[in-house]
């Protein structure tokens, strides 16, 4: 019965996904939200999701829809990473991306700080991806959030910033040396070890 379900709604995964391209504000909220809870629900309406494109979408919505279309886009964006790597979906980010991402890092409430950052965590596995991230100057951002975040954010910025350090995509590889940044590394990889 939930797979008979599940086809069923999944035909209007695309419309939603249009909508959060060309909708107004208050229509972008709702495509986020819908798009959000059936993400949720049943993970093979999670990979229609990700099948029918709504990524790039959702993570543009990150830098220019209302908050609480935001909130909704990062929390969608949240699920649907984890389940791409789940499926062995392949992730890209563009910097345009990335930059719409340290929008929500700075802007963004709390919660959409901590979605914002754990995107970019799910985003790290490659290194052309790990490159998008510091070319558009994530880094910074995200030591900064370490001295001022409650512990659930500096979790998910912890993760983030070790997934940049890596020296390739194989999760157990050591750690690369970010510049300035090489404490600040140490330290996030420490505590966000200590949250969990």
């Amino acid at each position: 019965r939930a797979a008979a379900m599940a086809a069923g709604v999944s035909g209007c995964v695309p419309g939603l996904i249009q909508l959060l391209e060309t909708g107004n504000p208050a229509g972008q909220e709702q495509a986020a939200g819908a798009l959000r809870t059936l993400s949720i629900i049943n993970k093979g309406l999670n990979v229609a999701i990700a099948r029918e494109g709504a990524f790039e979408p959702l993570v543009k919505l990150l830098g220019t829809g209302t908050q609480k279309a935001r909130e909704e886009a990062a929390g969608t964006l949240w699920r649907q990473l984890e389940m791409m790597r789940e499926n062995a979906i392949e992730v890209n980010i563009s910097v345009a991306r990335v930059q719409n991402l340290v929008a929500m890092l700075r802007q963004g409430s709390e919660s959409g700080r901590e979605a914002a950052a754990a995107v970019l965590r799910y985003c790290a596995n490659s290194e052309r991806n790990r490159a998008a991230i510091l070319r558009g100057k994530a880094v910074a951002v995200l030591v900064d959030l370490l001295q001022t975040e409650p512990a659930r954010v500096r979790l998910q910025v912890g993760h983030t910033l070790r997934a940049l350090a890596r020296m390739d995509d194989d999760p157990s590889a050591p750690l690369a040396p970010l510049g300035p940044h090489a404490n600040w590394m140490v330290r996030a990889s420490t505590e966000a070890q200590a949250l969990v």
